[in-house]
């Protein structure tokens, strides 16, 4: 009996680490990020998000990543999701595929830095 719970509280606990953990070695990034040849930008928000900007961007649901993740060229990624919970499986995913993801953004931002960061911008 005991080795079932402990079992069981292992399972949980691992899956709560995978969701709502975030990857440390990922900085978040404010929005305003351009496209240039180094960096790729996914997004990985549904398709029908208002206000998805296709200029430049690879656009991949995360429910569609395991199907399509080899389309994606093996360049530095920037990630923009729409909450945590998306972003932190996509990130755990993407790195475990052994892509190099530099950064990623929110469009439901919980931070209230009012510093604004361009680190790829031209």
């Amino acid at each position: 009996m005991i080795y079932i719970l402990t079992s069981f509280i292992t399972l949980v606990a691992v899956m709560l680490y995978r969701r709502y953990f975030p990857v440390r070695s990922v900085p978040c990034v404010h929005q305003h990020i351009q496209t240039t040849k180094d960096v790729i930008i996914l997004d990985i928000r549904d398709y029908n998000d208002e206000g998805i900007d296709n200029d430049g961007t690879m656009q991949i649901p995360y429910a569609y990543l395991p199907r399509y993740y080899n389309e994606i060229p093996k360049q530095p990624i920037h990630v923009v999701a729409r909450n945590k919970l998306d972003c932190n499986l996509c990130l755990r995913f993407l790195t475990k595929k052994g892509f190099k993801v530099q950064s990623y953004s929110l469009t439901e931002c919980p931070c209230n830095s009012k510093e604004t960061i361009y680190p790829y911008s031209a």
